[in-house]
């Protein structure tokens, strides 16, 4: 995971780190006292007959938050996500976003809806909640403030608290992620607001964070995650940072990209959109210019094949999609007649310096592609869906 990724899920709760696996409410509790203040919060709200939306990015925190409350507080809490269908054209109607916030407005006093402020930003009205907690933060103050206003519509006649829970150190020793994050988008808000500044964008901002986390600046050009990668940095990359690495070349080349998860990713690791080109990669990494044979030629193949017929059959008489095998190695003869035969696009280590002498990348460009990886398989399908239809 990327620096910033792994901080945002340990910060929400230590059992996110390394990977998400259910436990007992009560021990989910007892692990994350900014759970507990956050409980605490909704056993005021619950006082008042009143509800709350909590909003956070995370997949795996959003279930962990439902089950944590459903237990406390006997509630079936419900979650907006984005892979919360629309409209009813499903067999679990019950689960679509129409029912879920219908049922969350019809319901009297106290309730909880937990939502991520990518898809609830957009298109939702919930006045019938007049409280907003911000439980995993995210960077972008746009979005954050998109999620908020979303109780902030004609028909609100109560008062809207808004909270935003920070983990701190009990000692005061060091500042926390949480504190970061939160003064970043304060700091942002009020350059916005007094100096008419232009609100950076998303990849900017997540590159200062980063930099503020690992005490760097853009004027410290000798720092390690400014400078510019060599040759043998790239060798010594490890295999998930080499494709963040080709997913930031191909950002920077004007395509939209999406990294695949680190395990389960059925063969590709970067997929990138390009006006109608639809490029599905695998990523190979060697340390010491290794070669790369056929093999990796079928396997490219047998990926390439089940992303179409799985993931983009819908799309296949819009998009051009063309399979791409990359490395920091060499292809040997026998791997490269395999891949013109069969129209798979290389692209080797002298190709690759060649992008890097005309795109420098640093570490923390790394890093903050790395934190974009998309946890599960699950994610990718809506990602494909929503990116395909946003290039469309």
């Amino acid at each position: 995971m990327g620096l910033l990724h792994h901080l945002m899920r340990l910060y929400q709760h230590p059992a996110l780190v390394p990977r998400y696996e259910p436990a007992a409410a009560q021990e989910a509790i007892s692990r994350c006292p900014k759970l507990v203040a956050v409980l605490g919060c909704l056993h005021s709200i619950r006082g008042r007959g009143e509800k709350a939306l909590i909003f956070t990015r995370s997949l795996d925190m959003q279930q962990l938050l439902a089950i944590v409350i459903g237990s406390e507080f006997g509630l079936d809490v419900q979650i907006i996500n984005g892979a919360t269908r629309r409209h009813g054209n499903t067999r679990s109607v019950s689960r679509t976003r129409k029912a879920i916030v219908t049922r969350f407005r019809d319901s009297q006093g106290f309730d909880v809806l937990v939502l991520s402020p990518d898809v609830a930003g957009i298109g939702l009205t919930l006045v019938e909640a007049n409280h907003v907690i911000h439980y995993g933060r995210w960077w972008n103050p746009a979005r954050e403030s998109q999620a908020t206003d979303r109780v902030y519509r004609i028909g609100q006649t109560r008062d809207v608290h808004v909270y935003y829970p920070l983990a701190r150190d009990p000692k005061g020793a060091f500042e926390t992620f949480d504190e970061k994050i939160h003064k970043l988008i304060h700091r942002r808000r009020e350059l916005a607001a007094e100096f008419l500044a232009p609100m950076p964008t998303e990849d900017n901002l997540g590159e200062e964070l980063l930099n503020d986390i690992l005490g760097t600046s853009e004027a410290s050009c000798g720092s390690s995650t400014t400078r510019t990668l060599s040759r043998d940095d790239v060798r010594c990359l490890t295999p998930d940072r080499f494709e963040a690495l080709i997913a930031v070349l191909e950002e920077r080349q004007g395509a939209r990209v999406l990294l695949t998860p680190l395990a389960g990713d059925g063969g590709i690791d970067v997929i990138a959109v390009r006006e109608r080109e639809v490029r599905l990669i695998q990523c190979k990494h060697t340390l010491w210019d290794a070669s790369v044979d056929a093999d990796a030629v079928a396997e490219v193949i047998q990926a390439f094949d089940g992303y179409r017929a799985r993931w983009l059959r819908s799309h296949g008489k819009i998009y051009a999609l063309h399979p791409m095998l990359v490395t920091n190695g060499r292809f040997t003869t026998m791997a490269q007649d395999a891949a013109r035969a069969r129209d798979i696009h290389l692209l080797s280590a002298n190709d690759l310096w060649r992008i890097l002498d005309a795109t420098p990348c640093t570490p923390a460009d790394i890093e903050f592609m790395e934190g974009r990886r998309l946890a599960s398989m699950r994610d990718v399908q809506v990602a494909i869906e929503d990116l395909l239809r946003s290039v469309t």
